[in-house]
């Protein structure tokens, strides 16, 4: 998949002209590119837009969808914490720009914004397909896995190793503490016993080496 004539070609089917579809993901790209991201790159944009098109039959709101993976974390810096805000208002602000209708547009805020607690808001297929998306890493094999997490350490590596364990593990566990890491039946189906496999490995090598 080319990134850039996929995003140019999706949008002109909604009357985007390409001229200004191209200019926003020079944008977009110039972003994800930077050398800090290790792991919220654009490879991580692409195997959610993979996942995506595997899954049109469940999506209702397409360009909604599309949309929030591509803005869902244009801005992230490992520092602030509000990265989803931040990025909800350069989508809407972009967006508005593009004259796309402003339903689209709120739409794809709320689902931007539903990546910080990880619930889906609004409460629709498509936001829940989209979080499943944002985390289908966590249900890979287990060597994938461990390679996605030490990007992660790499992305917060100004942090001490002490206080990013800490972190980390306060992360790990609250995703452990659901009922359910996956909100689609077909991804719960597919990942949910591997995320969780994974999820404890990195804890139990957390608390392993903290003791140590």
């Amino acid at each position: 998949m080319n990134l850039k004539t996929h995003f140019i070609q999706t949008l002109s089917q909604v009357g985007v002209n390409p001229s200004r579809s191209e200019l926003l993901i020079n944008k977009l790209k110039k972003s994800y590119l930077q050398p800090q991201r290790y792991y919220h790159n654009l490879k991580h944009i692409k195997e959610m837009l993979f996942g995506l098109l595997e899954n049109l039959d469940l999506v209702q709101d397409f360009i909604s969808t599309f949309l929030a993976i591509w803005f869902h974390d244009v801005i992230y810096e490992t520092q602030s914490h509000n990265n989803e805000e931040a990025s909800a208002d350069f989508a809407a602000y972009e967006l508005q720009k593009l004259k796309l209708p402003e339903s689209t547009i709120k739409t794809c805020c709320e689902m931007i914004l539903s990546t910080k607690q990880h619930v889906p808001n609004p409460y629709t297929i498509d936001c829940q397909l989209f979080l499943d998306l944002d985390l289908m890493i966590l249900g890979q094999n287990s060597k994938r896995y461990e390679d996605y997490s030490n990007c992660i350490r790499k992305e917060y590596a100004w942090v001490p190793d002490e206080n990013y364990k800490k972190g980390r593990s306060e992360v790990l566990e609250k995703f452990l503490q659901r009922e359910r890491i996956y909100y689609t039946d077909r991804f719960y189906q597919k990942y949910e016993t591997q995320a969780k496999q994974n999820l404890y490995r990195e804890l139990e090598s957390i608390h392993k080496s903290h003791i140590l």
